[in-house]
């Protein structure tokens, strides 16, 4: 506790210190001297990495709120130079972000392979869709300092936007809801969980028992800003004004990964469980699809944000895990070659597609025809 203490306390020396510096330069950026504005700019851009390395959003906020005190004073020249060291702030800030996205994920395991599914129960599935929103994506931060009032969901450590595990479970039930399912649906259940009366502490649904399906986060390796500009619906004029909004923009990649772990029940026999199976598979590529093609995820869905493209940017894939009579049954077919030992993989180039695969992976769960 101690020593949590002590480094926050450094830590804001450390702020406090850069903050005095960047308000010394602060005089030279508005000189009618070149050569002084020249070199108020080279500081700046020397020191303003610092601060942001320390605390960005503290920062930009301290001279922002110096640039709307200097506005508020008509003194324009304190407006101008308050308003150009928190744009740099903010500026060096951004570009950050984005820098080694694609390390990151890698180097700490964020996402499982498919061939890890072969060390989970029989008949569990993993699919892994690679996408490119189509429209940006929306979210809300719970940061309480921050830039912007209306900053994009971020990992906590290294800050890259993300769709939230929660949030992609949040979307794929509301989509169901609107393809017709009941709240509390027999399969809804089995695949979300089944919630009894009662809330708890913080008003949520008590479980009685989880549900099959687990899902992972999302990142993104880039935000931009989007403007709304909300009207009165009776007189037709702007409410506020523009509002910024931060958002992931269009075309920029990510990837959904889905884990379906079954749960047997004693008295359940193997065809009986594959069949249950097949029709949760059949009723995801549902729900996935309408998901992300029509009903979108994250916020202002109604508006058209958070829908991806139909085609995928990368091929996804569809992992079964087989029991081993199932594996008897493919062994024996003449496609046995795509099975790797008792991993079935099969691949889709779009979520139309999907069902094609699911079919085929329900074929085999059933003792259909073989794929």
């Amino acid at each position: 506790m101690n020593k949590t203490f002590d480094y926050s306390a450094f830590q804001r020396m450390e702020l406090d210190e850069g903050l005095i510096m960047l308000e010394g330069i602060g005089e030279g950026l508005t000189s009618s001297d070149k050569n002084a504005r020249d070199e108020a700019k080279n500081k700046l851009e020397s020191l303003a990495p610092k601060t942001v390395a320390i605390d960005p959003h503290l920062a930009y906020l301290w001279f922002w709120a110096k640039k709307e005190e200097a506005e508020k004073n008509n003194d324009i020249d304190l407006k101008k130079r308050y308003s150009s060291i928190a744009t740099k702030i903010r500026d060096v800030w951004k570009s950050q972000r984005s820098q080694n996205h694609d390390a990151l994920l890698k180097k700490f395991s964020l996402f499982p392979e498919p061939i890890d599914i072969e060390h989970l129960p029989p008949l569990s599935f993993m699919i892994t869709i690679p996408f490119r929103l189509h429209k940006p994506y929306l979210s809300k931060d719970e940061t309480d300092f921050y830039l912007l009032d209306n900053p994009v969901k971020t990992e906590k450590i290294f800050k890259m936007p993300m769709v939230a595990a929660s949030s992609w479970k949040g979307a794929l039930r509301s989509a169901f809801w609107h393809l017709g399912y009941a709240k509390h649906d027999e399969h809804i259940n089995r695949l979300f969980g089944s919630p009894r009366e009662g809330k708890d502490e913080i008003g949520k649904d008590i479980l009685t028992e989880s549900g099959c399906l687990y899902f992972y986060s999302s990142f993104f390796d880039k935000d931009a800003l989007e403007v709304i500009n909300p009207h009165d619906r009776a007189k037709g004029v702007t409410k506020s004004g523009p509002i910024l909004i931060e958002a992931v923009p269009a075309y920029r990649r990510s990837t959904f990964i889905l884990l379906y772990v079954p749960k047997y029940k004693p008295a359940e026999t193997e065809p009986e469980i594959c069949s249950k199976i097949a029709a949760d598979l059949r009723m995801l590529a549902d729900g996935i699809q309408a998901m992300m093609t029509e009903y979108g995820f994250g916020a202002k869905t109604s508006s058209g944000f958070g829908i991806i493209e139909n085609e995928l940017p990368k091929k996804g894939a569809l992992v079964l895990h087989l029991s081993r009579s199932q594996r008897k049954k493919v062994e024996e077919s003449e496609k046995a070659s795509s099975v790797k030992g008792l991993i079935l993989p099969l691949s889709f180039q779009s979520l139309t597609k999907l069902h094609g695969v699911v079919k085929q992976a329900g074929e085999v769960l059933t003792g259909g025809d073989i794929v």
